[in-house]
């Protein structure tokens, strides 16, 4: 299924150059609690305008690979080719390169970098609150100035696998319903973040401690726990990577940091469709399994286990704040009003398949849309079942 219908396509064109930009998925925040101002990019308008759809997401129901281990042993060591096959104009960014090289995650991840063509720059026109960001349309990576030189290194393997994941065809998309677009937007998030730590903590053990330090005083307790994990799984690859992708979803405030940027996000959507215009937009819903497929891979694998999705439509992931959710109720009663007349465009109140929870995770509302409750249909181990939004028209 192409990401967008050629129906949709025709009709999104004529009102995408009114939507505001603004990266929501492939960006590094430096303090969590910043997030909170809604100050967009400063990147130009033009280039930007398009970046709002373009992170993550190809909606194909590929079968999950089979689960596989094998020796983190090899990890300890310097990967053998420790010469930076990735070359950079900024030479803070060739000396993080040439660091994070030295280390298996790292090595992977810049080589297929330097494959795919993907530039990085030191920029400022991000952000303020964000220490880098990946934009697609442009293929290259922004990092801002004012992080140090070990902060650089460890940000430069995040948003590298945002570049990797969006090469494989993974893009947010106006199509896709609010609980879709949520729950990928975390689980990229997850995997860049595994990535990260994992690299910097791989340099650490190789007697260079200053990147994984560095990344450690953003995310004391995330490291904290992959360094209990690591004890546990040192030797199988996989489980260590399933574990750290699983820890990501511990830490309920940083995560809001995120949440603030897709509810901008679908506000945007919401106000760029037009009343006999909506057709195709909130109208897809992914699987666990869809994300899976597009979000947890490595080296050309899942990472996962069969069974999985069980976990990522519990409310170990599953979640949104409470004012996220009031937040995605009023988008969606503006929806329906676009909606009411159209024998085509549904309705979307995906949102409440939520689990909504305090900082804490504590659970204070249960999903309330019982026809599609995740949990329960996630049980059942179905990639199909949960495509309930598409619209055959929209299937071609």
């Amino acid at each position: 299924m192409s990401e967008l219908s050629e129906a949709f396509q025709k009709k999104w064109d004529s009102v995408k150059l009114k939507m505001l930009a603004m990266t929501v998925a492939g960006a590094s925040f430096l303090t969590p609690m910043n997030s909170f101002s809604h100050e967009n990019s400063k990147e130009d308008n033009t280039s930007v305008k398009t970046e709002l759809v373009t992170q993550k997401q190809a909606i194909t129901n590929d079968s999950i690979s089979i689960f596989q281990t094998d020796s983190l042993a090899q990890n300890q060591t310097i990967a053998k080719d420790s010469t930076s096959t990735i070359h950079f104009e900024d030479a803070r960014l060739q000396k993080a390169a040439d660091k994070m090289i030295k280390t298996p995650t790292g090595a992977k991840v810049l080589n297929e970098l330097s494959k795919l063509g993907i530039d990085a720059k030191i920029d400022d026109s991000i952000a303020e609150d964000l220490g880098g960001a990946y934009f697609q349309g442009k293929k290259a990576i922004l990092i801002r100035s004012s992080c140090s030189d070990a902060l650089i290194a460890s940000i430069l393997i995040h948003e590298g696998t945002h570049a990797i994941q969006a090469a494989r065809g993974c893009k947010l998309t106006p199509g896709l319903d609010a609980q879709s677009y949520f729950n990928l937007n975390k689980a990229m998030e997850a995997d860049a973040m595994k990535n990260q730590v994992m690299a910097a903590y791989e340099l650490k053990l190789q007697g260079d401690a200053s990147v994984y330090n560095a990344f450690k005083t953003e995310h004391r307790s995330y490291c904290n726990d992959y360094e209990t994990l690591y004890d546990s799984c040192k030797n199988n690859t996989d489980s260590l990577q399933r574990g750290t992708f699983f820890n990501y979803y511990k830490d309920k405030n940083y995560i809001k940091t995120y949440e603030n940027r897709y509810l901008e996000a679908l506000q945007t959507f919401e106000k760029a469709s037009k009343k006999g215009n909506v057709a195709g937009c909130f109208q897809i819903h992914l699987s666990e399994n869809d994300i899976i497929n597009k979000a947890c891979c490595f080296d050309g694998k899942t990472y996962m286990q069969p069974g999985d999705s069980t976990i990522l439509a519990s409310s170990q992931c599953n979640f949104i704040q409470k004012s996220t959710y009031k937040y995605l109720q009023s988008i969606a009663k503006d929806f329906d009003k676009k909606v009411a007349n159209d024998f085509i465009a549904k309705q979307d109140h995906s949102f409440e398949n939520f689990y909504v929870v305090d900082l804490k995770g504590n659970v204070k509302q249960e999903p309330t849309n019982l026809a599609t409750k995740t949990e329960t249909i996630a049980k059942n181990d179905s990639i199909s079942t949960l495509s309930l939004y598409v619209n055959k028209q929209f299937a071609r």
